[in-house]
């Protein structure tokens, strides 16, 4: 039988391609943009300038790639015919996902640092990490954590549109795809006005939206689990 690492690990694998792709992507933008966007000021600032709004654009299209790449492989006839349980391969393509999102951002990271170094090296102020406040770090682990519980909860949450709004067309009389486009539109809705809520507060309210994602987290990646052993059909991709 398969081993769950390893159907983890090819998953994975697929998956970082498409990571790589958008990685060089944006490399290459922010040295086309820099160059063309020196109008009168040094090219470091404009550099890294460049280098932080391409991230947030990038990891946009990464969530989506791989919200669609999920999507692929949970209908995927050719990955439901490997001898492993659906909710293990399930946990697999979502965790792969996360680890994807880790993945390409620890390299923006030593990207972004790497475009800041004349900053730092310029800095009057000598930067030594022991001289960081506790509480930068603290707000950026904070930061991190809720990262992470978000895009797990995008993956799912997206899981259960599409395994949701296939049943619901399939138990109907007429199988017609405006009506699942409906479904998912009034999904949106409300993972919209979710996250919007779970969102509001201030700082010292980090631990609100968290919790309510791990809420998130279990209700709906409990339906999944049992909407993808009980009613999710393959196809041949």
């Amino acid at each position: 039988m398969k081993s769950f690492k390893a159907v983890f690990k090819q998953m994975f694998l697929q998956k970082v391609k498409y990571i790589h792709l958008v990685l060089l992507i944006q490399i290459i933008t922010i040295i086309f943009l820099a160059l063309f966007s020196n109008k009168g000021r040094e090219f470091d600032a404009a550099l890294s300038e460049v280098g932080l709004t391409s991230t947030v654009i990038a990891d946009l299209a990464i969530t989506t790639i791989l919200c669609w790449r999920n999507e692929r492989i949970n209908s995927s006839q050719t990955w439901q015919l490997i001898p492993l349980a659906s909710s293990a391969k399930y946990i697999a393509n979502v965790l792969s996902s996360v680890l994807g999102c880790i993945y390409i951002f620890i390299i923006q990271l030593l990207i972004n640092f790497i475009l800041l170094l004349p900053y730092l090296s310029a800095s009057p102020v000598p930067i030594n990490i022991n001289n960081l406040e506790y509480g930068v770090i603290h707000d950026y682990f904070q930061l991190c954590v809720s990262l992470f519980l978000l895009v797990l909860v995008i993956f799912i949450f997206v899981s259960f549109v599409n395994f949701l709004s296939y049943l619901i067309i399939n138990i109907l009389p007429t199988n017609t795809k405006w009506i699942r486009l409906l479904v998912i539109v009034v999904l949106t809705v409300v993972a919209t006005y979710i996250f919007g809520y779970t969102s509001t507060g201030s700082i010292s309210d980090w631990l609100k939206p968290n919790v309510q994602y791990i809420i998130d987290i279990l209700i709906f990646g409990s339906f999944d689990l049992w909407l993808i052993n009980k009613y999710v059909e393959s196809k041949i991709k």
